[in-house]
């Protein structure tokens, strides 16, 4: 192994025990069967599974931004759209206001954002399998 690819190796291990707190295992997340590729690792937070927003957002297909003045989190997919704000505990999905389990966080620099609601917003399932530690995505297929 490289020098560089034994940083890098580190570096990653350090930000996963920094993000889900040592001792803690990172959940791991599936999207139809297949492993979901985040570039920051997923974390348990007040018992709820949180996740990059570019990587779910992505790939459930949908436009999202990022406001940083306001730390808003803003997606659109089809007629459908959801608004966050970090550390706040209630979200807007099509205008409405819903209470969050977890309220989205600002871990190292990245917003990371609820599994569950953003998923079942833009009409795919979810299935927490315990023994495992995995959060199964389902989507239906999603029109372009």
């Amino acid at each position: 192994m490289s020098d560089t690819t034994a940083l890098r190796v580190l570096l990653i291990a350090c930000a996963c025990l920094a993000a889900v707190g040592v001792g803690q295992a990172a959940p791991a997340v599936t999207l139809n069967g297949q492993p979901l590729v985040c570039a920051s690792p997923p974390v348990n937070h007040q018992g709820a599974v949180l996740l990059p927003m570019r990587t779910i957002f992505t790939a459930l297909q949908a436009e999202v931004r990022w406001l940083p003045e306001e730390q808003k989190v803003e997606a659109r997919q089809g007629g459908k759209s959801i608004e966050l704000w970090v550390g706040t505990p209630v979200a807007v999905v099509n205008r409405v206001p819903v209470q969050l389990d977890a309220s989205p966080q600002l871990i190292a620099g990245t917003a990371y954002v609820p599994l569950r609601l953003i998923a079942q917003t833009f009409g795919a399932s979810v299935r927490w399998e315990a023994v495992a530690q995995i959060a199964a995505i389902e989507t239906q297929p999603l029109a372009r």
